[in-house]
This record gives structure tokens, C-alpha cells and sequence, in this order.
């Protein structure tokens, strides 16, 4: 390992962009060269395919020349995006969970299935 994160850049509130910008400055200065393109790959998306790495590059590079300073990847969500939200009740300290669809809009203890969330099944 070439370098390793500072204190204040490894706290669970730390923000990314500054971990980006900490490790490229600390390749560029390890390797003495500097890069053109940073390419960020999550832990959470191991089995990316090296094309669509390929394929993002080359959008960037393409986009660049109009002013383009970062190229994102997303794809369509398999399940509501609150399938996991928990959140904490005012009243007492149990969780509660939230469905998220706007014609239920109803509020459910964990644990518990609202009968119209798409991810009833999967909750528990």
C-alpha cells in the first residue's frame, strides 16, 4: 500500500470527495505522475464488468471536451428505495419502517408487512 488514509479522512462522517481527492494526490505524489481520469469503483459493485468501465472512460473523455467534469453509472432499482429505511420513533426508542409509496404512506413497526408495499415480502 502506497499510502494510507489520515485519521480525519477515515471517521464514519468523512465525505467521499475528499477521500477521492486525498488518495489521488497521494498516488500522484507516490508515483510522481500526474493522472488525467480518476475512476472510483465501489466495494458494494465487485462484479462490474471491465467494459462498462471501458465504455464510462471513453463517455468522459468524449463529454470532457463540453465542459463534462464526471461521469456517474446507474442503473433502474430492483425494489422501492425505503424497502430499508429505518428510523427512529419520537416517542420511544423502537424503529419504525416506511414503505415509501404514496398511496399507502403508511408507517409499519419492523418486523410487521404493509399489505401494498411492492417489498412486503421481503421485510422483516
Amino acid at each position: 500500500i502506497p499510502f494510507i488514509r489520515p485519521a480525519h479522512l477515515a471517521q464514519s462522517d468523512t465525505g467521499k470527495f475528499q477521500v477521492w481527492q486525498h488518495a489521488l494526490a497521494a498516488c500522484e505524489a507516490h508515483y510522481e505522475e500526474s493522472y488525467d481520469i480518476y475512476v472510483d469503483i465501489d466495494c458494494t459493485n465487485p462484479l462490474i464488468d471491465t467494459r462498462d468501465i471501458e465504455n464510462a472512460v471513453q463517455q468522459f473523455e468524449s463529454a470532457r471536451q463540453r465542459g463534462v467534469d464526471a461521469v456517474f453509472t446507474v442503473c433502474k432499482a430492483r425494489r422501492n428505495p425505503y424497502f430499508n429505511l429505518v428510523v427512529p420513533t419520537l416517542e420511544s426508542k423502537n424503529y419504525e419502517q416506511y414503505c415509501g409509496k404514496k398511496k399507502c404512506c403508511k408507517k409499519f413497526k419492523k418486523g410487521k408487512r404493509c399489505k401494498k408495499c411492492p417489498g412486503r415480502d421481503k421485510i422483516s
